[in-house]
């Protein structure tokens, strides 16, 4: 047999065939023959369940004549495969052929197979099917073995829901991708997870008859009336965008309506109007001038990094929609066209369309593009609307009436599943709703784990808007506060004043609970475009974040005047991002020190004894930490970045993206190295990035003694629960061993004795949600 780390990579090898395929059959065909050869064993075959026929069926193998599949058919109570299918238990033979039970199928020629290894494949509590492997001789198989046979059949179970959509049993498939012919075919399609929940129903699938792609170059020989046009857009929009306002406010929260604010800025914004009007000048139409203008903004966010800040795209279009609308002097406010009750299927969700939604008629969402951190996406959560987003394919398959479901937990939308399929799902969706109001109903729980350790769970933010979120998921605080945003959707710098109001909004806000605001972090792929930022070949290793300030030290001071003024409203901290060297430092601290000496000499009230801390992000910042945390407040490991620093990937190539893996050892090691920093100088520490909300590693970051974690809001029920499950000890112990692993395939075995209770009290059965 191979060592134990190559068998764990089987695994994800499997998940990845998985995710990737839209072909069942070419699916199981790999599988049985990855883990034949990767078991070294004679024969791996997979048999399902045909309910049609109450009869198991072999419908792939590795090692038997291939003349067999779906030629061997019992009853689930015949023979050792029916055996363990009706006992949904494994079962572990050797001599199988002398067992009771064992009944001889002379297409298989299973008299020549000693020992038999059998896993029943389970789904929404029922047996689907049975995964098997079979050797001539007599053999024996390790704990290890043993595990990951049982956590391949588990990946197993989940695909044959996906085969019932994709194929009845025996006849071909299709590719959802490439599926053109009339509605009544039964898919599956995935995307990204924005809302959880479920939902089902008939789709509706939205018209946009204002979409600003469907603008077609125009020119006007008349400029003073295309811009009364756009100074009259300009004007009814702000109106109409005060009004929502209201609305939203009145429906849901004043949380929830300051989304809207930022629309309001948009509009005020001279640098945007501006930019329009010389379009206009140039001869271009005002509806040809708006939509260059609004591209152009649409082009700049989609090549930032950063999910939150690209998902502020959506408020951007939204704005651009609107203002054309008005253009086109079209009666109604609303984008949406929507009769009848169901699932909407549209491109592309705005928060207007959100807030013009009835619940009693859309109870759940599918888009081709959006992201699951954008405006649209807080108010339909706030709305209780299940949403999956990113399905390219969406449009172009999906007709007005098909069937649907939306599962806002995995990612996955049903189209024309079978009743099964639908009685499944009306049960999951029971027990969902369940797990949910029993996760948020423990908000006010100490976040504590069961040996009395005390773990501070706070929220990354980046807008007022997120003040809602933060209080109904019951973060501590704001653990990173992102100021890029009021920067990047204005034509020119933010004022003090503006930034202050910002800032003391969000302190406020929280309710006296600390906020640690980030000073602003661009470069790399945050641009600017008034700050005429250089061009360089790699901006990600250039001109960025704390090396830009300290050499633009008017922007940081204004900056930091703004933050030491709202900090007397609250618990505020300050973070500098991107810290590479301790010259960084020692310069923001004289900067810092400059910034008060203004706000005395002016007699402007501020809170002087404000913290600041250092964003552990890459490589060289982490081998200095000691260093670091002797002159500094506070630290905060961010784990997005330093993975990808430390491992030289760019995790949005797809060539490389396989290799951005935080449970390499070596990113474990540099965690590792910051928190003993941290805890040898008795300074503060905390953690923000992907992986804070992680449940499944959230037992790895309590054995590596990190104290606080940040992420998104919607997450810390999800760790709470994980905390209160676990001991410091049992989770030191193994994080030991982890630092130790040479692979992080090592790391995920020595942690996978977590997953089991995380899995079954935390994650809402995610074996059945495929």
């Amino acid at each position: 047999m191979g060592p134990a780390t190559a068998k764990f990579d089987l695994l994800d090898r499997i998940t990845k065939v998985i995710a990737e395929s839209h072909d069942f059959r070419g699916t199981v065909d790999n599988i049985v023959a990855m883990v034949r050869e990767e078991m070294q064993a004679d024969v791996c075959s997979l048999y399902l369940y045909d309910e049609k026929t109450d009869q198991l069926i072999l419908v792939a193998t590795s090692g038997l004549d291939q003349s067999s599949i779906e030629q061997v058919r019992m009853s689930p109570s015949e023979g050792l495969t029916g055996l363990v299918f009706e006992s949904k238990k494994s079962l572990f033979l050797q001599n199988a052929d002398k067992h009771p039970s064992f009944k001889y199928f002379p297409e298989t020629r299973e008299e020549e197979f000693k020992t038999f290894l059998g896993v029943p494949l389970i789904c929404c509590r029922l047996p689907v099917g049975v995964l098997i492997i079979q050797d001539r001789e007599n053999r024996t198989y390790d704990k290890i073995e043993l595990k990951l046979f049982n956590a391949i059949a588990g990946q197993v179970s989940g695909i044959v829901v996906n085969a019932k959509l994709l194929t009845d049993l025996g006849k071909g498939e299709t590719s959802p991708s490439e599926h053109r012919e009339p509605s009544g075919r039964s898919l599956i399609l995935r995307g990204t997870p924005a809302t959880p929940g479920i939902a089902m129903g008939p789709a509706i699938v939205m018209e946009t008859y204002d979409d600003l792609h469907f603008i077609i170059e125009e020119q006007s020989d008349n400029p003073a009336a295309e811009k009364r046009r756009l100074q009259k857009a300009f004007q009814e929009g702000q109106k109409e965008i005060e009004a929502l306002r209201s609305r939203v406010q009145e429906r849901l929260s004043a949380e929830d309506a300051t989304i809207f604010n930022i629309h309001l800025m948009m509009l005020e914004d001279q640098g945007f109007k501006e930019k329009v009007l010389d379009l206009i000048e140039r001869g271009s139409s005002a509806t040809y001038a708006l939509k260059s203008v609004i591209a152009g903004y649409l082009r700049s966010f989609q090549e930032i990094d950063d999910q939150y800040l690209r998902d502020r795209a959506v408020d951007i279009e939204d704005v651009g929609r609107r203002l054309i609308r008005l253009m086109s002097d079209k009666p109604r406010e609303g984008f949406l066209h929507i009769t009848g009750e169901g699932i909407l299927i549209t491109r592309l969700i705005t928060p207007t369309d959100v807030s013009n939604l009835s619940t009693e008629q859309v109870r759940g969402i599918a888009t081709v593009a959006g992201g699951h951190t954008s405006h649209a996406i807080i108010l339909s959560r706030s709305l209780g609307i299940p949403c999956v987003v990113g399905i390219e394919e969406l449009l172009n398959i999906v007709h007005p009436g098909d069937f649907i479901i939306v599962d806002g937990n995995t990612g996955n939308v049903f189209l024309n599943p079978d009743q099964n399929i639908v009685r499944e799902y009306q049960r999951l969706l029971d027990d969902y709703n369940r797990h949910m109001v029993e996760l948020v109903s423990e908000k006010d729980f100490p976040a504590v784990t069961l040996d009395g350790v005390k773990i501070k769970l706070m929220a990354n933010a980046g807008l007022v808007s997120d003040l809602k979120l933060i209080e109904y998921y019951g973060a501590d605080g704001i653990g990173l506060y992102r100021t890029e945003f009021p920067f990047m959707a204005r034509a020119k710098l933010p004022t003090e004043e503006e930034q202050f109001n910002i800032y003391r909004k969000m302190v406020e806000g929280t309710g006296g609970k600390p906020v640690n605001i980030r000073t602003l972090d661009i470069g790399g792929d945050k641009d600017i475009s008034y700050m005429n930022m250089p061009a360089e070949e790699n901006p990600f290793l250039g001109w960025r974040s704390i090396r830009m300030l300290t050499e633009k030290a008017n922007i940081f001071r204004t900056q930091i005047r703004a933050i030491l003024r709202a900090a007397r409203y609250g618990q505020v901290g300050i973070i500098i991002p991107m810290v590479t060297i301790l010259e960084e430092i020692r310069a923001v601290k004289i900067l810092v020190e400059e910034a008060k000496r203004g706000l005395e000499s002016e007699k402007i009230p501020f809170q002087g004894d404000v913290p600041v801390g250092v964003m552990i992000e890459v490589p060289s910042a982490v081998h200095l930490a000691r260093k670091i945390a002797r002159e500094t407040d506070f630290l905060t490991i961010g784990t997005n970045d330093l993975v990808q620093y430390a491992l030289a990937v760019d995790r949005n190539n797809k060539m490389v993206a396989h290799l951005y893996d935080p449970m390499n050892p070596a990113i474990l090691n540099l965690i590792n190295m910051t928190s003993l920093a941290a805890r040898e100088s008795r300074i503060p520490l905390g953690l923000c990035g992907e992986i804070a909300g992680d449940p499944l590693w959230t037992p790895l970051l309590i054995g590596l003694d990190i104290p606080l974690l940040s992420m998104n809001s919607a997450s810390i029920p999800l760790i709470k629960r994980s905390i209160r499950l676990l001991r410091k000890d049992d989770c030191q112990r193994a994080a030991h061993r982890a630092l130790r692993a040479g692979s992080s395939a090592e790391v995920k075995r020595i942690m996978s004795r977590f997953e089991k209770v995380i899995q079954s009290q935390v994650l809402f059965h995610p074996e059945e949600a495929h």
